[in-house]
This record gives structure tokens, C-alpha cells and sequence, in this order.
């Protein structure tokens, strides 16, 4: 099963299509069709590594070989990173991204998963969404905290709300888009096994859409260190 999982997104088809035609010499000597060709080879790389960054995670939890560490974090600092690695993602497709400011509080838990969902819900936002904006916004209780991206984007139906953190769980009238297809599915598992949740809200096709985190403000087991697989890059 987990091989045949593997072989889906081990390599995509535009990358071999790539290749393929990198071996013409007449294309070789197209400099504007090459430097097309080596930006698609680049882009099918990073995915390459993204999703083999996923899959390893998705394994580990699933053997329940993951360890949930409790240390203090920085939840600012961790937004602002991931709002500078995303920020040429949302320029590109001309995406206001923005930050409702909240104010300070403390929190205690693994690094890794709170940075890994932030990053996938705003990667994932921008990723649908074609005009408009990508916010995100924190709020917090004594107990938990709640982290919010909310977009203008393609929005989803009630069916493609209970797909969408599925494995290969992408929506069929997107299917066009980019991505692993376990972005999602990896917080979704992360975030539960840190006893949280996440969800998400739309009203409708076209309408944009909520992603929600929420995660109690300490979590985690206190002074162990988790071990993950290290798998190249975010993309």
C-alpha cells in the first residue's frame, strides 16, 4: 500500500517530460526554452522533496514512532518565518498576506508541529487562492490557542470539506493545482496527535475558505526531544 502511495507522487509527469526533451540538442540550444525547462526541473524537485518530507511523516505517526516534545515557543516568531518563506509565493500571484497582531501570551510545545501547520495552511491558501488576500490571525483562551488562515480563494463544497485532510485528498475541480496532496493530511495527524484539532470553514464554491488549528497552550511531553525525519526543504 505505502509503496504504491509512493509511486504516486514520486515523480511528476512535466519533470519527465522535461527531461525528455532536454535530450534535443535543438532544445539545448533554445537558451529561452532551457531556462523554461530548468525551472520546471527545479520546481518538480522541490515538490519531489516536499512530498517525500510528507510521506516519511505521515509513516512515522501512523507507527506511532513520533515523539511530541514540550519546550517554550515563540509563536511570533515562528508566523513571521513562515509569512517571509511564503511571502514570493503570494507576491507572484499578486496576494495581499497578512497578520491580525494578538496580543503576547505563552505557549509550550513541539516547534515542528506548529511550524509545519502554519506554513502548510498558508502554502496551501495561497496556492488556491487567484486575487484577493491570505490572512492569518491568533486568538487564545486559558486553556488553548487558535490559529486562523483564512482566504479569498477557490472556497469548498460540504463533500470537499470532509475530503480535504485526507491523504491525496485534493479536490477534483482543482486538480490542476500543485501540490503532495498530504499537506493537509500531515497537520491533520500532527495536530491530533498533539491533542488538538483542525478544521476548516467555507461557504461555498468561489466563497474562500477557514483554516483553524487549535492546540492547547501546553502540550507535548516535557524535556523530551523529537526525532523526525529530516527530508530537504519546505515547498
Amino acid at each position: 500500500m505505502r509503496i504504491a502511495v509512493l509511486a504516486h507522487g514520486a515523480f511528476p509527469g512535466r519533470a519527465k517530460t522535461a527531461i525528455g526533451l532536454l535530450r534535443d540538442p535543438k532544445v539545448r540550444q533554445d537558451d529561452e526554452r532551457l531556462e523554461r525547462l530548468v525551472g520546471v526541473l527545479a520546481r518538480s524537485t522541490d515538490r519531489l522533496q516536499s512530498f517525500v518530507r510528507d510521506f516519511l511523516e505521515l509513516a512515522k505517526i501512523e507507527e506511532q514512532k513520533v515523539t511530541i516534545a514540550r519546550k517554550p515557543l515563540d509563536l511570533e516568531e515562528i508566523v513571521d518565518e513562515v509569512i517571509e518563506n511564503q511571502g514570493v509565493l503570494a507576491e507572484d500571484k499578486g496576494l495581499e498576506l497578512t497578520v491580525e497582531p494578538w496580543s503576547d501570551f505563552s505557549i509550550e510545545g513541539d516547534d515542528f508541529v506548529v511550524r509545519t501547520g502554519v506554513r502548510n495552511l498558508v502554502n496551501n491558501a495561497i496556492k488556491y487562492t487567484d486575487e484577493g488576500s491570505v490572512t492569518i490571525s491568533v486568538d487564545h483562551d486559558v486553556d488553548s490557542f487558535r490559529i486562523r488562515v483564512c482566504d479569498t480563494g477557490a472556497g469548498l463544497t460540504e463533500e470537499e470539506q470532509r475530503q480535504v485532510f485526507q491523504e491525496f485528498g485534493r479536490i477534483q475541480r482543482m486538480a490542476g493545482m500543485k501540490g503532495t496532496g498530504l499537506g493537509l493530511a500531515l497537520v491533520k495527524k500532527l495536530v491530533e496527535e498533539s491533542d488538538g484539532r483542525v478544521w476548516v470553514e467555507s461557504e461555498g464554491e468561489g466563497r474562500g475558505s477557514t483554516f483553524t488549528i487549535e492546540l492547547p497552550r501546553k502540550f507535548g511531553e516535557p524535556g523530551a526531544e523529537r526525532t523526525r525525519v529530516e527530508a530537504g526543504a519546505s515547498g
